[in-house]
């Protein structure tokens, strides 16, 4: 007998996962549908709030099966009460919340999420709104840029919309929408292996402040039927030239930097531009390694003379210049024009990026840039190991995305945000995942962490 909230739902020729309040892994007739359909709240900082979940229960209904849950948000900081229903049969799935709202909150956004798999990259996707004509378009390869506006609001890959179809693997699977608008987005700008199509459109003001009393209502019909299987061809990836670097911020002890150079090819070297020569020796230490690069975390009034000026032997393969102060979301080409010029002759790879996600990276023109750079984390949003598992897929795309939009510059990749208590084996096949997705550049962690990180790598 199947765990309530941890059983395989199969009626006909749909398939679907019960985790939870949680649908996961969504098929029909072998393919997909969605990786997952579940309820978030998300504050004014983009923090998602946990929910304790009661009442769930799986009942008949009809020619299917309905499940039924309660959710409430409050110990979790909101103050939410949400019901929720899944009515599945073997050709639609119906997701549908009402909630009421028992305090004050400020929420960016709240209600159903529909994660759209990867298996869609190359079919065909369409949205209206009110009835009117559909305008459809393929499911990317590369990542569509989350833009921003001039007022600050964030702009979908697509919507916002009542109606969206999406056509891949061979069959057309309808979504209607009620209760609200919904639009998408793309989530592989951080590392998340999906599309993501949620409830409160982005030009809604944001954050949204609600009382006690409001209320929430969100439906989503999803139909399936069968279509043309179309193709397309997968994109290339060079495999096993990626170097492998750890980060060294600070000077370590030398059997500590030994230890860390067993598992990697070289360091990375991180340093101030507001104080060149204090970091001489943490990059002296970093110029005994096989290979070195150096990151400088500068800003417009940058004395880049005094970098040279502190520069040891050898020098440096790559030249990173990224933003000291959060003002900044990715470099200025012009701060890279400035540091070429001044270590001309001594750094000839000269580039600069983001110490945030991909998503910050290609909302900004890369011109003139010899390598781009981009940290990563598997838990932006979400933290579940099946999710964060997931993020593997997306690599591919995101490496193939810096490429393309920095006009084929080397593509550094790192360091691991919050590597603590990922799950075992992770960060070894996330490496293996990198190397065959084609970085360039992997800079996994810091010198002390790497030996740790990588310890019990599987493969």
């Amino acid at each position: 007998m199947s765990e309530v909230g941890r059983e395989r739902l199969v009626l006909g020729e749909l398939s679907a996962r019960l985790d939870g309040a949680d649908l996961r892994d969504v098929t029909w007739r072998g393919a997909d549908v969605a990786n997952r359909i579940h309820v978030a709240v998300r504050d004014a900082d983009w923090g998602t709030i946990p929910a304790e979940i009661s009442a769930l229960r799986v009942e008949p209904w009809g020619r299917g099966a309905e499940v039924h849950f309660e959710l409430d948000h409050r110990p979790g900081g909101a103050p939410l009460l949400v019901r929720g229903s899944y009515h599945l049969t073997p050709d639609e799935v119906v997701a549908t919340i009402e909630g009421e709202w028992t305090g004050r909150f400020a929420t960016n956004r709240s209600g159903l999420c529909i994660l759209h798999p990867l298996s869609h990259v190359g079919g065909r996707v369409d949205s209206s709104l009110g009835g009117s004509p559909g305008i459809g378009r393929p499911v990317p390869q590369l990542i569509v840029p989350q833009r921003v506006a001039a007022d600050g609001t964030t702009l979908p890959a697509l919507g916002p919309f009542d109606r969206l179809g999406v056509t891949a693997g061979g069959i057309h699977i309808d979504h209607r929408f009620e209760g609200e608008l919904f639009e998408t987005e793309d989530q592989r700008n951080w590392s998340d292996a999906s599309f993501k199509t949620y409830g409160t459109p982005s030009s809604e003001p944001r954050p949204r402040l609600v009382t006690a009393g409001d209320r929430i209502f969100q439906r989503v019909s999803i139909r399936f039927e069968n279509a043309a299987r179309g193709h397309h061809e997968q994109p290339e990836h060079a495999v096993g030239g990626t170097q492998l670097l750890a980060l060294l911020d600070d000077v370590v002890p030398d059997a500590q930097l030994a230890a860390a150079l067993e598992v990697v090819d070289g360091i990375r070297a991180r340093v101030r531009g507001d104080d060149a020569e204090a970091a001489r020796a943490t990059m002296q230490q970093a110029a005994t390694a096989r290979v070195w690069d150096l990151e400088v975390l500068a800003g417009p009034d940058t004395d880049w003379q005094a970098v040279r000026a502190a520069l040891p032997t050898p020098s440096p393969a790559r030249l990173l210049v990224l933003p000291d102060d959060e003002r900044w979301e990715t470099t200025p080409a012009e701060w890279v024009d400035t540091a070429r010029a001044a270590l001309g002759g001594v750094v000839t790879v000269v580039g600069g990026g983001t110490t945030r996600n991909l998503a910050e990276l290609q909302r900004h023109l890369l011109v003139g840039f010899d390598v781009v750079s981009f940290t990563y984390s598997p838990r932006v949003h979400a933290v579940d190991a099946t999710s964060i598992e997931q993020t593997l897929a997306a690599y591919p795309a995101m490496v193939a995305t810096a490429r393309e939009r920095s006009a084929g510059a080397v593509v550094s990749v790192g360091p691991l945000r919050d590597p603590d208590g990922l799950p075992s084996g992770w960060v070894g096949r996330s490496v293996r995942a990198w190397r065959e997705a084609g970085a360039d550049v992997l800079c996994i962690g810091t010198v002390p962490e790497v030996p740790h990180l990588l310890a019990d790598a599987d493969g």
